[in-house]
């Protein structure tokens, strides 16, 4: 890959962080309440060493399926291995998912199309999706990480 084509890259990927990180600038804390419940369960992981099959907003044990449970692990243990209160920094998680989807479409849209140009377009364009009540993309990015 030339030297170009990196630059290009890290522009746009530093972009879409900016604007997907954009929503938790005057907000110090989740944005959604799915979100707090994703915090919630990967503490209790950290805490009772086992996966939670119980809602931790309730007094009585009230049995539900954890259909996330892989995404809640790799909480865990960004918990156990970072020091300090989950919640103030979950929001930072975005900066990283971001980056990540970006070099994985830029490389399958390269593959694909067989030009550099294109895997390029495709980040730009995939770092513009907005997020709305009924569609929640990477803005919220929980909801998007659940798709995957």
């Amino acid at each position: 890959m030339e030297n170009k084509i990196k630059i290009l890259l890290l522009i746009i990927i530093l972009f879409n962080s900016s604007l997907a990180f954009l929503p938790h600038l005057s907000n110090p804390y989740p944005i959604l309440a799915d979100e707090y419940v994703h915090i919630s369960l990967a503490k209790q992981i950290t805490e009772e060493k086992k996966l939670p099959f119980t809602n931790p907003y309730t007094i009585e044990e009230v049995k539900h399926l954890n259909f996330e449970s892989g995404f809640h692990f790799f909480l865990a243990f960004f918990f156990s291995i970072i020091s300090g209160e989950p919640v103030l920094y979950y929001k930072y998680f975005i900066i990283l998912f971001m980056t990540i989807n970006s070099l994985l479409i830029f490389y399958l849209s390269k593959l694909y199309f067989k030009n550099d140009y294109a895997g390029l377009l495709s980040v730009f364009l995939f770092g513009m999706i907005k997020s709305t009540g009924d569609f929640l993309a990477h803005w919220y990015f929980i909801r998007y990480m659940e798709l995957l």
